[in-house]
């Protein structure tokens, strides 16, 4: 089967357990999708897995992948993927992918830069980094990075954007404008505050996406088998905003089915 995009990013670490929110956001967002996961081991439980594959068919598959000493960060800007679509979306895998449109975004991105990728320079950053949202034009952008050029790169010094800038500067060029790069999704990040203004989870932009995703019994049924530190750390923070933002009562917040009461259609 052909796919017109294949989501791809690592989940190592203390971020593994982002694995199964991101599978399940983004098999459902995206129906004629496809999910690889570099891993170090099979980071969700054996039941998320037989749910997953009832729920959404053999569109996933996690992949076992050396960080040759870097970061886990680094090694998805490194790895070429096994499965091969139209296009490669590269994020973070603490992202919940509830935005339409991807393909259509970033393929108006490229048909305006002339460039096999979608991304946007950090203009005060020293040295040059590109945003960690990442989506390419899968055969003319990895026909260029070789197993030299791979080899040389995993022996840099770089790490992760700073690499990524790196990479695209020698094998494509760098885009001209500096422009926001849109996330797709409300991003569940451990290093920022949910509701902050300024570097915050993104949830007020998100928000009617999200309950959309939600709101499905598939997204229901596959939260039950989340990783029990995401879903007190993460999930949960994330409902309990949602419920002082959006409803006037509180529900009962282990049942997602409650929302459908609620003022969001």
């Amino acid at each position: 089967m052909s796919y017109t995009i294949n989501f791809m990013t690592a989940a190592y670490g203390p971020y593994a357990i982002f694995a199964g929110p991101y599978l399940a956001s983004t098999l459902l967002t995206y129906p004629d999708a496809y999910c690889e996961l570099l891993v170090h081991e099979q980071p969700v439980s054996g039941s998320f897995v037989e749910l997953l594959r009832q729920l959404c068919g053999e569109r996933f598959h996690f992949r076992v992948v050396s960080r040759h000493g870097k970061i886990p960060h680094t090694l998805r800007w490194l790895t070429v993927p096994e499965q091969r679509a139209e296009l490669t979306y590269i994020s973070d895998v603490d992202i919940l992918v509830s935005g339409h449109g991807i393909p259509e975004y970033h393929r108006k991105v490229m048909a305006q830069t002339g460039l096999p990728y979608s991304n946007t320079y950090r203009p005060n950053a020293k040295p040059g980094r590109l945003t960690g949202l990442h989506c390419v034009a899968t055969e003319p952008y990895y026909a260029k990075l070789t197993e030299a050029v791979q080899q040389r790169y995993w022996q840099s010094a770089l790490v992760d954007e700073e690499l990524l800038y790196a990479l695209c500067e020698e094998l494509h060029g760098i885009p001209a404008d500096v422009s926001g790069q849109p996330q797709h999704g409300i991003h569940l990040s451990p290093q920022r505050l949910p509701l902050s203004e300024e570097c915050g989870w993104g949830v007020q932009g998100w928000l009617t996406s999200f309950l959309r995703l939600a709101r499905q019994p598939e997204w229901q049924a596959l939260r039950e088998l989340f990783h029990p530190q995401v879903m007190a750390q993460f999930i949960s923070r994330l409902e309990f905003c949602i419920e002082q933002m959006v409803f006037d009562v509180p529900w009962e917040r282990r049942s997602p089915a409650a929302w459908k009461t609620g003022v969001l259609v």
